[in-house]
């Protein structure tokens, strides 16, 4: 009758000698539905992860800028990752030549303290700030995941700073150079990034190295439109296009 009603051993009184290996089977079963759970969760992370990506290259194909879109997109990223911050951070070197970081895009979740205007995130220097270990990675391709107390001392007092308890960053690769990163933070518990998940947000970040390349391809051409159009209005000789067709395409105004 117990097992009917769901229970998944029983003991009789004359039989107490059972108890320790019911306990130890009830413990089994509960280790077991829980890892369960854990599975199910990081699978319906990881596609809507999936899901926020296919939002942002739908929101950036639709956009003259990418910028436009990227706090709703930023914001789409985080609530199907629950995480506690995304942000993009966008690399450049000053005049003596070190690699140096900024903060440029931010979204915290309700509760969890901004860091957009926090000034040791604006022109960091990497590499002489302890993150090396981030150059190597990143430069790489690879990413940087994992929980706080495992990370290198060098790193633990500006993250933990910001409340960081786990993260994974991603690097954001334009035209075969490093660009940045996009990030996620979780602060409020540790967070243990599957394999599937941290696919997915590698994924992102290719979302975003191909919406900034475009946009760079846009304005390197506009400019050579530009620059080609003033050299022609502004000749000294008569110029004219004509198409195979036989119709005038440009005439210059000289």
């Amino acid at each position: 009758e117990c097992i009917k009603q769901g229970a998944a051993d029983y003991l009789m009184k004359d039989r107490l000698t059972r108890l320790g290996p019911a306990v130890v089977h009830a413990l089994q079963e509960k280790e077991l539905r829980d890892e369960k759970r854990r599975a199910d969760q990081m699978l319906r992370r990881r596609e809507a992860i999936l899901e926020a990506v296919s939002f942002a290259a739908g929101r950036f194909l639709q956009a003259t800028s990418w910028e436009q879109n990227i706090q709703e997109v930023l914001e789409r990223l985080g609530r199907a990752a629950a995480a506690s911050r995304v942000y993009i951070f966008e690399n450049f070197t000053d005049a003596e030549g070190a690699l140096l970081t900024s903060q440029r895009y931010e979204w915290a979740a309700p509760g969890v303290t901004p860091q957009i205007d926090n000034p040791d995130l604006q022109n960091f220097p990497l590499q002489a700030g302890g993150f090396g270990r981030w150059v190597e990675l990143m430069s790489r391709a690879e990413p940087v995941c994992g929980h706080l107390r495992d990370f290198p001392e060098s790193e633990r007092e500006i993250l933990a700073a910001q409340g960081i308890k786990s993260l994974v960053v991603a690097p954001i690769f334009v035209a075969q150079e490093w660009w940045g990163f996009i990030g996620f933070d979780e602060c409020l518990a540790e967070h243990e990034w599957s394999a599937g998940e941290g696919e997915a947000l590698k994924a992102a970040a290719g979302i975003l190295g191909a919406a900034i390349q475009r946009r760079r391809a846009e304005e390197s051409l506009r400019h050579s439109e530009f620059r080609f159009r003033t050299v022609a209005d502004f000749t000294y000789g008569w110029e004219f296009w004509m198409a195979l067709e036989g119709h005038f395409v440009y005439v210059s105004p000289s």
